[in-house]
């Protein structure tokens, strides 16, 4: 997968989002800044042992707006923005451990991700050092139909 140079994408959905990326130019959807510390060696390695494969991660906006991305087992994501879909595109797992998105549409990122804390909580944290808090929710596959649009 070709990843383009990074710009700030909102997660969600990974995140965390990671989010990840959002539809247009507007930027309201993106996901309020945190001032969590930075973690030590041994939780930011922790971090990059999550897995993201069938997994959701929720961000709220600045504007109030919630972002989810959902990780989908065969390296696709979908955001959805207030439940309608954002985006979607390609997502890897790095050897690096950065977490990177292709959208279909727009420019790449890629997230460094911190250690998942005991409320299912943890911060991202995209190239230009913007940092995201980032929630696991329910996972939800997409319908059949959904995934053979995917591969078309």
């Amino acid at each position: 997968m070709r990843l383009n140079s990074p710009t700030i994408l909102p997660l969600l959905a990974t995140v965390f989002a990671v989010s990840a990326c959002a539809a247009g130019d507007e930027d309201n959807s993106a996901p309020a800044e945190t001032q969590a510390p930075a973690p030590d060696d041994k939780a930011e390695r922790r971090g990059r042992d999550i897995s993201f494969s069938e997994t959701a991660w929720l961000t709220v906006g600045v504007d109030g707006a919630v972002q989810t991305t959902f990780f989908d087992a065969d390296g696709r994501y979908r955001d959805l923005r207030n439940g309608t879909l954002a985006a979607q595109g390609g997502w890897e797992r790095r050897g690096d451990g950065m977490l990177c998105f292709e959208p279909d549409t727009g420019s790449g990122a890629c997230w460094d991700t911190g250690p998942v804390d005991d409320k299912g909580e943890a911060i991202a944290t995209d190239t230009a050092g913007k940092r995201i808090a980032i929630k696991r929710v329910a996972y939800i596959a997409p319908a059949a139909s959904d995934t053979a649009e995917a591969g078309d």
